[in-house]
């Protein structure tokens, strides 16, 4: 693998722990907000379902912004 190679590959494994973290994020506000408040899983729930929401939102703009790029080669063409 080039060092370009690697330095994409090092892109999309930090997208998929951003992914990831946010979601888990969401999930552990939501959990410590219902134990501080005392509510059942409500904020569990809706936080997680925002941090999933942001999470794919994050997603399709990076994507986004690498098919205008030019896609995975990096080059001018896209197509």
């Amino acid at each position: 693998m080039t060092g370009a190679g690697l330095g994409r590959a090092g892109r999309f494994l930090a997208l998929g722990f951003e992914f990831g973290g946010a979601v888990v994020g969401g999930l552990a506000v939501g959990y410590y907000a219902d134990a501080w408040l005392g509510t059942g899983p409500l904020f569990l729930v809706v936080l997680t379902v925002l941090a999933l929401a942001g999470a794919v939102w994050r997603l399709l703009l990076v994507l986004r912004r690498l098919d205008a790029a030019g896609g995975p080669e990096g080059g001018a063409g896209g197509g």
